[in-house]
């Protein structure tokens, strides 16, 4: 009886063992975030350098549109406003283009940072594979996250080790079911047998307090905390319901972002790059010989650098959403 009760400690064992487990899910949580972070730097950085040659382009075909019209003004064909126009886009180009530059560097130091490498590494250009992954369905990412998604395994594990924390309040609070007539003192003594000094078990019962009462009538002293923390492991269960519908609410954000991205990329690349190039090709020529206006050039150029630059936002934006979709179910499903 002065020995330790085993259940007790095998419930006190479970209690760090759940604690261990919590643990465990915080380091998966920050490895999980870390490589969300850096999958999502590693497609801005391909997005940026995208953009700057996209944006170097440009100012290169300005150039040329320059030239044409300086020709034109010498010729008298035109107005010299339309030389000007083309030297203002052109130089708001170039400003970009160092915009670009040094957003670049902050990329490439979030990746520095996320990698714990040297301010003086250098990154590399990013090696992508632009193919569109097959994804499950709405309803299976669902089921994978409420069964896979860190915070609420962390919940899950935090509510068993409640429970255990009660069965093991109960087991010292609350009286036995036994009145330990038959459990043995834990003393060197003779206790069996003609030479025997006490007998082996109790042979009456004591009621210090009145006949019919129990042996332990205190035990009711410390039932407040056993109802805190009956309170407690109800304010978790609550907790965990709320984390489970604020997760498929984000499963829901993320995953309509990446099908947004997937259906926009589709459109930029199959019907509108298409035709902003031919527009540019129309307007170029149709301006040198003068049957097109300079407002039309200028507008099918500025269409050509957007419908460019929204394609490539459009695919690092379907990688980027990816990333968040495998973050908020907990788990990669993608190649």
């Amino acid at each position: 009886m002065k020995f330790p009760s085993p259940g007790v400690m095998a419930l006190q064992g479970q209690v760090v063992t759940q604690d261990v487990l919590a643990s465990m899910e915080d380091l998966e949580m920050a490895r999980r975030d870390a490589l969300t972070a850096a999958r999502q730097s590693h497609w801005r950085l391909w997005f940026i350098r995208q953009a700057k040659a996209i944006t170097a382009r440009t100012v290169s075909l300005l150039g040329d549109l320059e030239a044409v019209a300086k020709a034109r003004y010498e010729a008298g064909k035109t107005s010299f406003q339309d030389v000007i126009r083309v030297q203002v886009n052109r130089e708001l180009l170039e400003e970009e283009l160092r915009t670009l530059r040094e957003q670049q560097q902050n990329t490439e130091a979030e990746i520095r940072e996320l990698l714990s490498l040297p301010p003086d590494t250098p990154v590399g250009i990013p090696q992508v594979n632009l193919a569109t992954s097959k994804l499950p369905s709405l309803q299976t990412l669902y089921d994978m996250a409420l069964a896979s998604r860190q915070e609420l395994r962390r919940l899950r594990t935090r509510i068993g080790k409640m429970e255990r924390m009660i069965e093991m309040a109960e087991t010292r609070i609350l009286p036995s079911l036994s009145l330990g007539f038959s459990l043995y003192q834990d003393e060197a003594i003779t206790q069996v047998g003609s030479m025997s000094k006490q007998p082996a078990f109790a042979t009456s019962t004591t009621a210090s307090t009145g006949a019919g009462l129990p042996k332990r009538p205190w035990f009711g002293a410390a039932d407040a905390y056993l109802r805190e923390i009956r309170q407690d492991r109800q304010a978790l269960q609550e907790e965990l319901q709320q984390a489970e519908a604020a997760t498929l609410t984000r499963v829901r954000k993320t995953w309509f972002a990446l099908d947004q991205a997937r259906r926009e990329r589709q459109l930029y690349q199959q019907s509108i790059l298409p035709l902003s190039q031919s527009a540019l090709e129309v307007s170029t020529s149709g301006y040198e010989s003068g049957s097109v206006s300079f407002a039309d050039v200028i507008a099918s150029y500025t269409l050509w650098l957007n419908t460019h630059l929204k394609l490539a936002n459009r695919l690092s934006a379907y990688r980027i959403s990816l990333a968040g979709l495998e973050q908020a179910v907990g788990r990669s499903f993608s190649q």
